[in-house]
């Protein structure tokens, strides 16, 4: 790893920690949405779903960090790449555990992939109270 990129990813962790979340959102924004996005495009996403799947990463990560289960083996990139992917690989397997024979088809005017309503129970996917 260069010396640039350990400073950085010290600035982006001292910042972090001292509450400084919007330059830090800022600079992982700068960072990685481009590589987070174009990963979820080549895996059968949109630039929403990149986008989407960007934002729960980035929450995931800061909470990683402040929880102090970030242990600097890895780094922030590879951390935050690997924390979106594992994000968007959940989605994909919980939408195919949602569709009989996990075959999904993405129609237009569904932005997120997201689970249809469920049938039986005359509920939707979303809707948790019983």
């Amino acid at each position: 790893m260069k010396g640039d990129d350990i400073s950085n990813d010290q600035r982006i962790l001292a910042g972090i920690f001292s509450n400084d979340l919007n330059a830090i959102i800022h600079q992982l924004y700068k960072q990685y949405s481009g590589m987070v996005i174009a990963y979820i495009i080549t895996n059968q996403g949109s630039q929403q779903d990149g986008e989407d799947v960007f934002q729960e990463a980035l929450i995931a990560f800061i909470n990683l960090v402040k929880s102090g289960k970030f242990r600097g083996e890895a780094s922030l990139q590879t951390t935050f790449v690997s924390i979106a992917r594992n994000i968007w690989l959940n989605e994909q397997k919980n939408v195919k555990a949602w569709i009989p024979g996990g075959n999904y088809t993405k129609t237009p005017g569904n932005k997120r992939r997201t689970p249809p309503a469920c049938s039986s129970s005359g509920r939707s996917a979303n809707n948790f109270s019983t």
